[in-house]
């Protein structure tokens, strides 16, 4: 009756199943076994599908039972304590059932028990330790419940346990020493748990244990070197667990041993050589532990080993040729190591090996020609590493192989075609490489291909057509090459493509329309090529697409409005390119949109209000167009924008307040456009806020207090606009900030002393504003700042002490200002400093000392104040310095010392001082240096031939000084000199012929002097010359022929001994503006050619000896404003123009007979004009007058012929 009740209460199907049960004699049943006297003793439903409870089923019902299995069935509930009851059971069976609940106390009272199975169920809580109690119990399977709790103690007390399988669970707690107690133990499961602790000593003991598997917890510590005492074990599992310690030799000692494995471990030491005493090993996996040393060569002597697995360890060492006789070896894993040298040819020997892996190492040389034979490779990889060579062709023998990798490599050479014999081949991938030649056209061959990465190598020519053949292709990635020629229509054929890379090469004409028949493709990237043409319209297909790159190509035209179709696109970007027209406002459509670029193109026209719908986009880019009109306010609807950039079009009008609602904005950046109106305060409100650009605008007005409420803010621009009013002091409240950039705005008043506590500004720039008052005291606090530019402003007082304490300062511009009172010594701190500028300010006094630290600076600049004292000595001692400027003060003393051996100057300004002493022993040879000038100090000696071995120097002016000695002839070997001034000093001698070598000089002033002898003839050859200044020496010879200067704009002789006639050749320098050769011995008349000079504006030849009448070339001379011909013997009319009209008296004076009208001359008693218009006249009536006598003589002629002829016939 029992029975009967339970099965009533079984599922309706569960009793259909159970037919056969009726009556009262459940003996004929099925399934069930009786005693002689009619007692139930076995009961096996096993795999009757039966779903239902124990809870019906009264065991005390079944006093004799012996057997009890309802195992692979879907019962659920609870395992009935009043199992406890069956006294006689000796076998139990519950296991592949839904059961839940506890594992009841009361299975500890089954004495009898030898079997218990109650895995694969629901069950949880702990495991009693009443089961210790089954002193029979030979078997007991627990493996793939819930249970949890930690392993009772008492189990190690079932001394006939052959069988222990707690495996896959939540057990934690230690494994019980007790169990090596259990010395008929064979297999011992605890995989798959979180027990932790460390593994006992006391395993050891079991002597007839064949399997033992403790994978996948969280066991620590050492593995005892007693395990290799278990002479009978076939397989060992630690993996998976974090143990640490080196790999005991006694396990070599396990001989039995078939399955290995102690992978994911934090195992170090070096791999036992005893392993290779494993002849029956045929699993060894030690992979992702920190293993280091060699490969062991014993291994080579494991000959039963199928599976072998290294990887991910830090081994090092060569690759031993022993495991070349491992013949039975299907896979080898030595990836992610350290190993290096070459691959063993003795590998080729490996025929069963399945899987060949041994990516990320440091192996060289080249691959074996051997491993082609290896004809049952399915994989191989050999990617990043060190192999050079070309790859094999045997390759292509490997007819099984569905995987190769050999990217990351540096493998050279053309890919053989060999390759497209392998039919079996999914994945080729040869990336990464300096593979050259064309891509194979018999790649087209392989069928099954499904991802080709050709990617990041040299491979040159076209992309076959014959990859259109592919047909399984999903993913094709040809980018980074020099690929040439268009893009093939055949891929259009790949029906199964998903992704498509050809970015980074060389591809031009268009984009092919059959593009548009890549229905799976999800990924486009055609970017940084040279394709023309228009953006197919057919791409607005591709309902797939989530990314399309067509950025950094030369394509034209307009952005089409089907793009908007492409409901899946997440990523899209066009810049870098010619596009036109205006942006689609179909691309509001794509709701999915993440990033949008169209920078850097020629888009005009206005923004779509419809972007405003792309409710997922965090990313757009739209600068650097032509775009116009306002920014639309719907763009403050993109809730998920985190960059926004506009800058560098023609927007204009103000900035929309909506924008403030961008909460999860971080950059921002409107700059270099034409926005108006003020900064909105709303901007306030983007507290994610990192970057804001603003720059190079017309903003007016004030700058917002609200600004100071962005407390994630790292860089602030905003110069280069029309702000006004006060810098907001809230700015001090941007801890974070980095950049503060206000110059070249209208800003007024004073800094504020809050910039001081902005304690991670790297960089600020208040420079070219109206603000005034003192520099703060508080800017000291900044410690991290880099760059202070201060500039041109209006600030007063004396230069902070506290600014020495800016300790990590490269740049500090304090120029044109009105600062006042000494160099603070603090400055001498800035020991990072590299360029410091104090120019144009009223500062005073010395140099302090310790500016002799400042060892890195490359800029130094003190012009324009008033300094006094001696300059830095140091100034140079760090050997970086290359502009120095200190022009325009009072320094008096000698040049630096540091400054003789500076050969890394540019520039240096060091006129208008009081500096002394030998200008020949203060400097050196100066091999960067392109600008000197030492003009107006007291500079006394010879000059130093060192000048002329400053290769790039361009400019040297050292006039109005006290140098004497002659100009020496090295200064020609400056060859890139282009202004030479060495006027007003005590030169004499002769110039030296070499300096007509200086062919890019423009401006040669040597005035002023003492120099004597000829002008050298080669300056004629001087046609960049542009100024010549020679006057007020002691000159003598002739003028030399100058008329291939013909960029001569000013040529001053005056004042030498220079004589004879005045060159023709002056008249061919037409850019002539000045010209004075006064005070000369010059003689004979002015010539003709003169008046060729028509942009000649000063004009001075007094104080000669000149002759005749001025030419009447003169009159042509309009651009003349200055002329002095005084004190020579000139006679006759001068020019009707103006320079000439409106001379004064002293301008002709001490002449022989020069008339004209103008005040102080007399006017000339001829009638004949200059004017030129006369002079034509003049000209036409002699022509006339010729012409009249011509013909009078003509006729005379013909009148005598007729004459004589007449009386000739007469006689």
């Amino acid at each position: 009756m029992a029975l009967l009740n339970w099965k009533t209460c079984l599922h309706n199907k569960s009793q259909s199943l159970l037919s056969s049960w009726v009556g009262t004699t459940p003996c004929n049943w099925v399934e069930i076994n009786c005693d002689h006297s009619g007692s139930v003793t076995h009961l096996n439903l096993s795999s009757y599908g039966l779903r239902g409870t124990l809870h019906n089923l009264n065991f005390q019902s079944f006093p004799n039972l012996l057997s009890l299995n309802l195992s692979y069935n879907s019962l659920s509930g609870v395992i009935p304590a009043s199992l406890g009851n069956l006294s006689n059971l000796t076998t139990l069976y519950l296991h592949m059932n839904q059961l839940s609940g506890f594992i009841p106390q009361e299975l500890g009272m089954l004495s009898s028990l030898t079997n218990l199975a109650l895995s694969t169920n629901n069950l949880t809580g702990v495991i009693p330790a009443s089961l210790g109690n089954l002193s029979n119990l030979t078997t007991l399977y627990l493996y793939m419940n819930q249970l949890s709790g930690s392993i009772p103690q008492e189990l190690g007390m079932l001394s006939s346990l052959t069988i222990l399988a707690l495996s896959t669970n939540n057990l934690t707690g230690v494994i019980p020493a007790s169990f090596g107690n259990l010395s008929n133990l064979t297999i011992l499961y605890l995989y798959d748990n979180q027990l932790f602790g460390s593994i006992p000593q006391e395993l050891g003991m079991l002597s007839s244990l064949t399997n033992l598997a403790l994978s996948t917890n969280n066991l620590t510590g050492v593995i005892p070197a007693s395990l290799g005492n278990l002479s009978n074990l076939t397989i060992l599992y630690l993996y998976d667990n974090q143990l640490f310690g080196s790999i005991p030799q006694e396990l070599g000692m396990l001989s039995s041993l078939t399955n290995l494995a102690l992978s994911t471990n934090n195992l170090t030491g070096v791999i036992p050589a005893s392993f290779g005493n494993l002849s029956n090993l045929t699993i060894l996996y030690l992979y992702d532990n920190q293993l280091f040393g060699s490969i062991p060569q014993e291994l080579g002597m494991l000959s039963s080993l199928t599976n072998l697995a290294l990887s991910t360890n830090n081994l090092t060492g060569v690759i031993p040729a022993s495991l070349g006789n491992l013949s039975n070896l299907t896979i080898l894993y030595l990836y992610d190591n350290q190993l290096f040298g070459s691959i063993p040819q003795e590998l080729g020997q490996l025929t069963s090996l399945h899987m060949f892996y041994l990516a990320t190492n440091r192996m060289s040389g080249l691959i074996p020609q051997e491993l082609g034979g290896l004809t049952s490779l399915s994989e191989l990889d050999l990617s990043s590493n060190n192999l050079t060579g070309t790859i094999p062709t045997s390759l292509g023998n490997l007819s099984n192989l569905t995987t190769l990798y050999i990217y990351k490599n540096q493998l050279s050479g053309s890919i053989p075609q060999e390759l497209g014999m392998l039919s079996s081949l999914t994945n080729l991938e040869l990336s990464v490489n300096n593979l050259t030649g064309t891509i194979p056209a018999p790649l087209g061959n392989l069928s099954n291909l499904t991802t080709l990465y050709l990617h990041t190598n040299q491979l040159s020519g076209s992309i076959p057509q014959e990859l259109g053949m592919l047909s399984s292709l999903t993913k094709l990635e040809l980018s980074v090459n020099s690929l040439i020629g268009t893009i093939p229509t055949s891929l259009g054929n790949l029906s199964n493509l998903t992704t498509l890379y050809l970015y980074m090469n060389q591809l031009s004409g268009s984009i092919p329309q059959e593009l548009g028949m890549l229905s799976s493709l999800t990924n486009l990237e055609l970017s940084v090529n040279s394709l023309t043409g228009t953006i197919p319209t057919f791409l607005g297909n591709l309902s797939n697409l989530t990314t399309l790159y067509l950025h950094t190509n030369q394509v034209s035209g307009s952005i089409p409005q089907e793009l908007g179709m492409l409901s899946s696109l997440t990523d899209l970007r066009l810049s870098i390119n010619s596009l036109t027209g205006t942006i689609p406002a179909s691309l509001g459509n794509l709701s999915n949109l993440i990033t949008l670029y169209l920078s850097k193109n020629q888009l005009s026209g206005f923004i779509p209000h419809e972007l405003g719908r792309l409710s997922s986009l965090t990313d757009l880019r739209l600068s650097i167009n032509n775009l116009t009109g306002t920014i639309p306010a719907s763009l403050g609807n993109l809730s998920n924008l985190t960059i926004l950039y506009l800058h560098t079009n023609q927007l204009s009008s103000s900035i929309p307040q909506e924008l403030g609602m961008l909460s999860s904005l971080a950059d921002l950046e409107l700059s270099v456009n034409s926005l108006t109106g003020t900064i909105p305060a709303s901007l306030g409100n983007l507290s994610n806020l990192t970057i804001l650009y603003l720059h190079t605008n017309q903003l007016s007005g004030s700058i917002p207090q609200e600004l100071g409420m962005l407390s994630s803010l790292t860089d602030l621009r905003l110069s280069i606009n029309s702000l006004t009013g006060t810098i907001p002091a809230s700015l001090g409240n941007l801890s974070n900030l980095i950049t503060l950039c206000l110059s070249k705005n209208q800003l007024s008043g004073f800094i504020p002393h809050e910039l001081g506590r902005l304690s991670s500004l790297t960089d600020l720039k208040l420079s070219i504003n109206n603000l005034t008052g003192t520099i703060p005291a508080s800017l000291g606090n900044l410690s991290t700042l880099t760059s202070l530019y201060l500039h041109t402003n209006q600030l007063s007082g004396s230069i902070p002490q506290e600014l020495g304490m800016l300790s990590s300062l490269t740049e500090h511009d304090l120029s044109k200002n009105s600062l006042t009172g000494t160099i603070p010594a603090s400055l001498g701190n800035l020991t990072e400093l590299m360029n410091l500028s104090l120019l144009l300010n009223k500062l005073s006094g010395s140099i302090p000392f310790e500016m002799n630290n400042l060892t890195h600076l490359k800029d130094f600049q003190l012009a324009y104040n008033q300094f006094t004292g001696h300059l830095p000595e140091n100034v140079c001692l760090g050997g970086l310095l290359v502009n120095f400027t200190a022009s325009d003060n009072h320094f008096i003393g000698s040049i630096p010392k540091s400054l003789r051996n500076c050969t890394t100057l540019f520039r240096v300004r060091l006129q208008g001082n009081q500096l002394t002493r030998n200008i020949g022993d203060n400097f050196g040879v100066y091999p960067h240096l392109v600008y000197m000038e030492l003009s107006y100090n007291k500079f006394y000696g010879e000059l130093s031939t060192n000048w002329g071995q400053c290769q790039n120097l361009t400019s040297l002016k050292i006039s109005n000084n006290d140098i004497s000695g002659r100009i020496s002839p090295k200064l020609g070997d400056a060859s890139q000199l282009h202004l030479l001034d060495l006027s007003s000093n005590k030169l004499y001698g002769e110039i030296p012929k070499e300096l007509g070598k200086l062919t890019f000089l423009i401006e040669l002033n040597l005035g002023n002097n003492k120099i004597s002898g000829y002008i050298p003839y080669n300056f004629g050859m001087l046609s960049n010359l542009e100024r010549l200044n020679l006057s007020r020496n002691s000159l003598s010879g002739l003028i030399p022929e100058l008329g291939n200067c013909k960029k001569l704009w000013m040529l001053d002789l005056s004042n030498n001994h220079l004589s004879k006639y005045i060159p023709l050749q002056i008249g061919n320098m037409h850019f002539l503006q000045y010209l004075d050769l006064s005070q000369k011995f010059l003689i004979g008349e002015i010539p003709q050619q003169l008046g060729d000079l028509k942009t000649l504006e000063f004009l001075n030849l007094s104080h000669n000896a000149l002759s005749g009448s001025i030419p009447s070339s003169f009159d042509q001379m309009l651009s003349l404003r200055f002329i002095d011909l005084s004190y020579n013997q000139l006679e006759g009319p001068i020019p009707n123009i103006k320079a000439f009209c409106e001379a004064t008296v002293e301008a002709f004076r001490n002449n022989k007979g020069l008339c004209g009208n103008t005040i102080g001359l007399k006017a000339c008693p001829s009638t004949i004009s200059h004017n030129p218009h006369v002079k034509k006249r003049n000209t036409i009536m002699k022509l006339i007058l010729v012409f009249l006598g011509i013909v009078f003589l003509i006729f005379i002629t013909v009148g005598i012929t007729i004459c004589f002829h007449s009386r000739k016939m007469k006689t």
